[in-house]
C-alpha cells in the first residue's frame, strides 16, 4: 500500500533534532527535496512505526528522510524489504537489494519530482542481477544502475557507460527544464543533453514502471534537490560525495587517439574534399554492398555477405549484420563523384564486440595507403581500429568526429600509409570506448592503393626519418620482416643499415638529426639527450646516439660513426669520405677531446 508515512509524536521530536544537526553534514542543503542515507544507523528501521531500529543483517521496512520534507521509503511486504549490509561501500553501509527475492521500496507519494532538479546517488553492484536502482512510477526515468551500467534516462538516454561490480559510483544528474546531463565519478558521460522526461512519484529496485528490473545492488545514499545546483555547489557537492565513499575517479579517456595513420572528416569524392580516389587501387570495397560505383579512379566492388563468396578468395570480412540503407541522408555535392560516394556511404556492416575483422591479400615489401570509411546515423558510437594486432586509434567516436549523428555534409576516414610485412593485411574494429555507450563498431567501405613508394620509409609518413632506421635496427636484432630486406639477400642485418644510411639517405653513421652531414651539432643533439653509457639496456635511438644499431649509446657508436670518415666534411658527395688509416687514430683523439667539451657545455 502506497500511503503518507505519519510520524508518531515521540519518534518525530528525536528525529528532528538529529536530522537538522546531519543537513548541516551537507555542503548544499538550499532546495534540499529528499535524502535517503543508510550510513546514518538512525534512519533505518525494522518497522514503518519508526520504534526499532535496523542494524547488519536486518530488514530495512523503513528508510528516513533527513531532508525534512517526510519523504520515507518503505516496503510493507518483508520478503521484499531489503536489508542493511555493513561496510559494504568502502567501509560505508548500505541497504543491500536482492535481486532474486525482488527487493524495492516505496518513495512517499507526495514526493512528485518535476523539473528542474539535481539527483546525486551513491550505488554499486554487488551481484550479477543487473537491473535498477532509483527508478520513476509513472515513466521510463531511471538514475544510477541498470543493466550493467551505471547513468541516467530521462524518457531517452542521457548517458550511461558499464558498471563492475564491488565498485562503488557516484551519479548525478543535473536536468533543466529543456536539457540534462550526467557525470559518474568525475566523468561526464552525457551522450544526449535531448531527453527531459518528468520522473514524478519515485521507487527504488522493484519499486516503479518496470518491477522486473530487480537488482544485487546497493545503495547507500540519495540525495535530491528541486533546483539546479550551480558549478560551485555542484563542485563541492560531488567532492563531499568522492571523498566519503573514497570512490577511484575516473579519468577522462583519451579521445581518437592516433598511434598511427591519420583520422579527419571528408566532404565529398572530388580532390580537394578529404579523400583520395586517384591512383592504382587494389582493392575498393563497399562493406554493406553493392557494387558498380565509381569515383575517381575507384569502382568499387560488393562487400557484402553475397558479394564475398569462395570466388574471392583474397577478401575475408567478418559475417556480421549488414544494413543496406543505413545513411540514406548523406549530400556530399552535386558532382557525379559525390553522388556514387553517397551511395558506397548508404550501407554498413556492423558487429558486436569483438567487432569486426578484415583481411587482404598484399604483397610483402610493397607499399599501400589505406582508407577506411565511417558515417553515424543512430549512435553515440565509440571503438578502436587495429593494423597488424597494432592498435593504431584508441576510442573513436564517429559521431563526435562527423559533427553529429545524421550530419550528411561529411563523414569520417581513417587512412594510414604503410609497406606490408607479409602477405596479408589485417584489420580489427573492436575494443570499447568507456566514454561511449556504444561499442559496436561500424565500416561502410574501404580502399587500399598500391604506392609506388619512398624505398626505406618504413613508418609510411614519406620521408626519410630516425624512426625509419630505429624500426631497421630493431629488424636486424631479431624482429625481422621482408621490407627491410633492403640489399635483397634474404636477411634482415647490417648490410641493409649500411645500405639505408650511405645509398638511400645519402648520408653518415653519427648524422643524428639526419641533415645530410655528421658535423659537432650532432654531438650537441646526443650529448643533450643524456644517455651516453647511462648503463640502461636498449633505451637509445638514432637520434640519441645509437648509430651501430645496439640500442644504446656508447664509445661502439663513435667507432661507427669516425669509421665512415665524414665528420665536418659536409653533403656525402665528391669528397673521399674514407680518411687514410694513420688520421683515424687522430679522430678518435678529437672526438674524446669533443666529449668533454660537449659534457662542460652541456652540463
Amino acid at each position: 500500500m502506497k500511503k503518507k508515512r505519519i510520524l508518531q509524536t515521540a519518534a518525530m521530536a528525536g528525529l528532528l533534532a538529529w536530522t537538522s544537526s546531519a543537513r548541516a553534514q551537507l555542503p548544499v542543503t538550499d532546495g534540499l527535496f529528499l535524502w535517503l542515507d543508510a550510513t546514518d544507523p538512525n534512519t533505518l528501521f525494522q518497522d514503518s512505526g519508526m520504534t526499532t531500529l535496523a542494524g547488519p543483517g536486518d530488514n530495512v521496512a523503513l528508510w528516513f528522510d533527513k531532508s525534512g520534507n517526510d519523504y520515507h521509503a518503505f516496503q510493507d511486504d518483508d520478503l521484499l524489504q531489503p536489508t542493511v549490509e555493513a561496510n559494504a561501500m568502502n567501509g560505508n553501509n548500505s541497504v543491500r537489494l536482492d535481486g532474486l527475492d525482488g527487493d524495492g521500496m516505496f518513495i512517499d507519494d507526495s514526493a512528485y519530482l518535476g523539473r528542474p532538479y539535481t539527483a546525486f546517488i551513491v550505488n554499486q553492484y554487488w551481484g550479477p542481477t543487473t537491473g535498477r536502482t532509483l527508478q520513476s512510477q509513472d515513466i521510463n526515468w531511471l538514475h544510477g544502475l541498470w543493466s550493467g551500467n551505471h547513468g541516467h534516462f530521462a524518457d531517452g538516454w542521457v548517458g550511461y557507460v558499464g558498471a563492475e561490480i564491488g565498485v562503488p559510483y557516484v551519479t548525478d544528474a543535473v536536468d533543466d527544464f529543456d536539457t540534462s546531463s550526467v557525470m559518474t565519478n568525475g566523468l561526464d558521460i552525457t551522450s544526449s543533453s535531448a531527453p527531459i522526461g518528468e520522473p514524478g512519484r519515485l521507487g527504488i529496485a522493484s519499486v516503479g514502471v518496470y518491477p522486473l528490473e530487480v537488482s544485487d545492488a546497493d545503495i547507500s545514499e540519495i540525495i535530491i534537490y528541486d533546483r539546479i545546483l550551480d558549478e560551485g555547489e555542484l563542485t563541492a557537492t560531488r567532492e563531499f560525495l568522492y571523498g566519503k565513499y573514497s570512490v577511484e575517479i575516473i579519468e577522462p579517456p583519451a579521445q581518437d587517439a592516433v598511434f598511427a595513420g591519420q583520422l579527419g572528416v571528408f566532404t565529398g569524392g572530388d580532390p580537394g574534399e578529404g579523400l583520395d580516389f586517384e591512383g592504382d587501387f587494389r582493392y575498393a570495397i563497399n562493406v554493406g554492398g553493392p557494387g558498380g560505383y565509381a569515383v575517381g579512379d575507384v569502382e568499387f566492388t560488393d562487400g557484402s555477405e553475397f558479394g564475398i563468396t569462395d570466388d574471392t578468395p583474397e577478401v575475408f570480412i567478418t559475417d556480421a549484420n549488414e544494413i543496406i540503407d543505413w545513411h540514406l541522408d548523406g549530400e556530399y555535392g552535386d558532382t557525379q563523384n559525390d553522388d556514387e560516394l553517397e551511395g558506397v556511404m548508404e550501407s554498413i556492416r556492423w558487429n558486436v564486440p569483438p567487432g569486426l575483422d578484415i583481411e587482404l591479400d598484399v604483397e610483402a615489401g610493397t607499399q599501400y595507403k589505406l582508407q577506411l570509411l565511417f558515417a553515424e546515423s543512430c549512435c553515440n558510437r565509440g571503438f578502436d581500429l587495429f593494423l597488424e594486432d597494432e592498435q593504431v586509434v584508441d576510442n573513436m567516436n564517429v559521431q563526435r568526429i562527423q559533427g553529429g549523428i545524421n550530419n550528411g555534409s561529411q563523414g569520417v576516414f581513417y587512412t594510414h600509409t604503410f609497406t606490408a610485412g607479409d602477405g596479408t593485411l589485417n584489420i580489427t574494429l573492436g575494443g570499447s570506448d568507456p566514454g561511449a555507450p556504444d561499442n559496436n563498431p561500424i565500416l561502410n567501405g574501404l580502399t587500399l592503393e598500391v604506392l609506388a613508394g619512398l624505398l626505406g620509409d618504413f613508418n609510411g609518413n614519406g620521408s626519410l626519418d630516425a624512426d625509419d632506421i630505429d624500426l631497421l635496427s630493431a629488424a636486424a636484432n631479431g624482429a625481422g620482416g621482408a621490407q627491410f630486406d633492403l640489399t635483397g639477400d634474404g636477411n634482415v642485418d647490417g648490410a641493409d643499415r649500411d645500405k639505408w644510411v650511405v645509398e638511400i639517405a645519402n648520408t653518415y653513421y653519427g648524422d643524428a638529426d639526419l641533415d645530410g652531414e655528421f658535423s659537432s651539432t650532432d654531438f650537441v643533439r646526443v650529448f643533450t639527450a643524456g644517455e651516453y653509457e647511462d648503463a640502461i639496456d636498449g633505451n637509445s635511438t638514432w637520434s640519441e646516439g645509437d648509430w651501430n644499431g645496439d640500442g644504446d649509446f656508447t664509445s661502439s657508436d663513435f667507432v661507427a660513426a669516425f669509421a665512415g670518415g665524414g665528420f665536418e666534411i659536409g653533403p656525402r658527395g665528391g669528397v673521399s669520405a674514407v680518411p687514410e688509416p694513420s688520421a683515424f687514430g687522430l679522430w678518435g683523439l678529437a672526438a674524446c677531446g669533443l666529449m668533454g667539451w660537449l659534457r662542460r657545455r652541456i652540463s
